[in-house]
């Protein structure tokens, strides 16, 4: 994955730099579906069955929208919403990687 190239915020680039050194590099697959969105970002599990979307459009620092998405198979666009949370952490959003939505009520 190669954030330097990627034309987003600077605060997207924090969450991302965030994510990687917690969990690594290949715990999830980048998914853009905006590319024209410079404060949103898209983020599959390996196996590209969940969507984590995260927006820092008007957010405070360290603080994100976040919706969580289940993908169709085989095709490469936003899936249905399962999930959606308005004022998320960085914490918070580990745990969303971690698989433990229950915690936050999802």
């Amino acid at each position: 994955m190669n954030l330097e190239n990627l034309e987003k915020d600077e605060s997207i680039h924090e969450v991302l730099r965030f994510l990687i050194d917690r969990f690594g590099v290949e715990s999830f697959k980048l998914k853009d579906f905006w590319e024209a969105d410079l404060f949103a970002i898209g983020l599959s599990d390996p196996s590209e069955r969940q969507l984590v979307s995260i927006s820092t459009y008007r957010r405070p620092m360290h603080r994100y929208f976040v919706s969580l998405e289940k993908l169709a198979p085989g095709v490469d666009a936003i899936g249905a919403v399962v999930g959606e949370c308005e004022d998320v952490g960085l914490e918070e959003l580990a745990m969303l990687f971690e698989g433990q939505c229950s915690k936050m009520g999802l």
